[in-house]
């Protein structure tokens, strides 16, 4: 009887503890808990680069006969972007004249393809714009997320060049003009 109720004892003792311990076990096996990842959209741009405020100026001609000389270029500015998009969507970079220019020259830039030194689906050149105050114009567009690097040697090198329009030339005067030009990136 000692041995039966010993047996009887343990084999209690055994299933109590055993089924304590996988319910323990099982309860400090696993849980868990919700961790909620956001990323924002994010759309930022600026310009870097040496002396971003410059001249460019029309020359003199050489000799009696010939046209003003307007061979200015300056490409001292860089485009430097970070852009985060929504679903399905890209972006661009567009510029525009904070005033009108005189008739007879015209004001153009060219953003070079992006060097390289970012990470992303970098934006593409549109190549050649020339610039207005009435409409921006697309400088770099299929912008994705990305970031292009900050400062000069990152991103798009600009290249503005003055330009005489031979048709206007009739309404050239003597004069400096002051413009800004202002680039906005936004979704497509």
């Amino acid at each position: 009887m000692k041995t039966l109720l010993s047996t009887f004892a343990a084999f209690v003792i055994f299933f109590s503890v055993g089924n304590t311990f996988a319910q323990v076990a099982g309860k400090k096996l696993t849980t868990d808990h919700t961790v909620t990842l956001k990323v924002p959209s994010v759309a930022m741009v600026d310009l870097a680069g040496s002396n971003l405020n410059f001249d460019l100026e029309a020359t003199a001609p050489q000799f009696a006969g010939e046209a003003i000389g307007v061979s200015a270029t300056n490409s001292n500015a860089w485009l430097n972007y970070s852009s985060v998009i929504t679903e399905n969507n890209t972006r661009s970079v567009k510029a525009q004249l904070s005033a009108s220019l005189p008739a007879g020259i015209s004001l153009k830039v060219n953003a070079a393809a992006d060097n390289g030194t970012g990470n992303g689906q970098i934006g593409t050149s549109t190549g050649v714009q020339t610039l207005s105050d009435s409409q921006a114009k697309v400088v770099v567009n299929n912008i994705g997320s990305c970031y292009t690097g900050k400062g000069s040697e990152n991103g798009h090198q600009l290249t503005y060049t003055l330009e005489l329009n031979h048709s206007g030339y009739a309404t050239l005067r003597e004069a400096s003009h002051a413009v800004k030009v202002t680039y906005t990136i936004s979704e497509d």
